[in-house]
C-alpha cells in the first residue's frame, strides 16, 4: 500500500471513530486545527508516523490498523506538547482527549495480542516520553543544555516505535526490535534538530533554550541571533549539524536494508537545503532593503 493511500484511509478512519459527540467535537476541531488533510503525514518535514511499520516489512493486511494506531498516538502527543508549549487548548479537555486517543491507540495494537515483551516496553517508552517533556520544560530556563541533554528529551519521540514493535513482537519478530531502535533514534535526532532549525528565532524570541541555540552560546535576542548565523558563520554550522544526522539517517538504511528511510533522508536534505537558501536570500534582501 502506498503511503498516499495509507493516508487516505487513515484520516478516513479518524473521522469515523466512534465517540461521544463532545469528544467527537474535540477531536475534529484538533484535526482542522492541525491542519491532518491529504499532505499531512506525508509531508516531506513529517516524521514518518504513518508508514515506519512497513519499512520494516508489516504485511499490506496490518498496516491500515498499524497506521491508525501511529496516528492516534501523534495526536495524542501533539495534544500535550501544544498546550505545554504553546498554550493552545482548555487543560481539562486536552488532558480528556489526550487520554481517549491514547486509549484507542493502544486497544488498535491490543488487537495484535503482542504479548508481554510489548506492553512491558510500551509502558517504559510512555514514561520516558513523560519524564523527557518535563526535562525540556526545564531546560527551556536552564543554564545550558548538554548533548546528554538532547538525548534525554528525544525520548518524547520514541512513541513513533510503538506500532512497529506491536507487529514485531506479535509476528514473533522481537529480534528485530534493536534495528527499530536505531531507526527511530537516527530518525527523531535528524527530526528533531531539522525542526527546530526552522524554530531559531520564535523559540529566541520566546526565551525557549533548544540544543541548536546552545551551540550559538544562546544568544540573548533575534538581532544577535541573525548576527550570529549571518556574519559569523553560525547558520552553516547549525546546517552541518543537522546534514550530519540526515546523512547518519541515510547510512543505517543501507545497513537494514530500508530504501524508504533512505528517500527519507534525501528528501528531508532537499527540504533543508531550500530552505536554507529561502533563509539566506530573505536576509540578504532585508539588507539591500528590498
Amino acid at each position: 500500500m502506498d503511503a498516499i493511500t495509507l493516508e487516505h484511509d487513515t484520516l478516513a478512519s479518524l473521522h469515523a471513530l466512534e465517540l461521544p459527540p463532545t469528544m467527537a467535537g474535540l477531536l475534529a476541531a484538533l484535526l482542522e486545527r492541525v491542519g491532518a488533510a491529504p499532505g499531512y503525514f506525508t509531508h516531506p518535514l513529517a516524521l514518518p508516523v504513518l508508514q515506519l511499520p512497513a519499512w520494516l516489512g508489516a504485511p499490506a493486511h496490518h498496516l491500515p490498523s498499524l497506521a491508525l494506531a501511529g496516528a492516534l498516538g501523534y495526536l495524542s502527543v501533539r495534544v500535550q506538547d501544544d498546550l505545554i508549549d504553546d498554550g493552545v487548548g482548555d487543560p481539562g479537555e486536552a488532558a480528556l482527549l489526550s487520554a481517549l486517543l491514547l486509549h484507542h491507540h493502544d486497544a488498535a495494537l491490543a488487537a495484535l495480542t503482542p504479548g508481554p515483551l510489548f506492553w512491558s516496553r510500551s509502558a517504559k517508552t510512555w514514561a520516558a516520553y513523560g519524564e523527557a517533556m518535563l526535562i525540556e520544560r526545564r531546560l527551556h530556563a536552564a543554564s545550558h543544555y548538554t548533548t546528554a541533554d538532547l538525548d534525554r528529551v528525544l525520548d518524547r519521540s520514541r512513541p513513533l516505535a510503538l506500532p512497529t514493535a506491536a507487529w514485531l513482537c506479535a509476528d514473533g519478530r522481537a529480534a528485530r526490535l534493536p534495528d527499530l531502535d536505531a531507526l527511530v533514534s537516527a530518525l527523531v535526532r535528524a527530526h528533531q534538530l531539522h525542526t527546530d532549525l526552522l524554530d531559531l528565532e520564535t523559540d529566541c524570541a520566546a526565551g525557549r533554550r533548544t540544543w541548536l541555540l546552545a551551540q550559538l552560546g544562546d544568544p540573548p535576542d533575534t538581532t544577535a541571533l541573525r548576527r550570529l548565523l549571518f556574519a559569523q558563520g553560525g547558520l552553516d554550522t547549525l546546517l552541518n549539524h543537522v546534514r550530519c544526522h540526515l546523512r547518519a539517517v541515510a547510512d543505517l538504511s543501507q545497513v537494514l536494508g530500508i530504501d524508504e528511510a533512505a528517500e527519507f533522508a534525501a528528501r528531508r536534505m532537499a527540504a533543508l537545503d531550500a530552505s536554507a537558501a529561502r533563509v539566506q536570500e530573505a536576509f540578504f534582501r532585508s539588507l539591500l532593503g528590498m
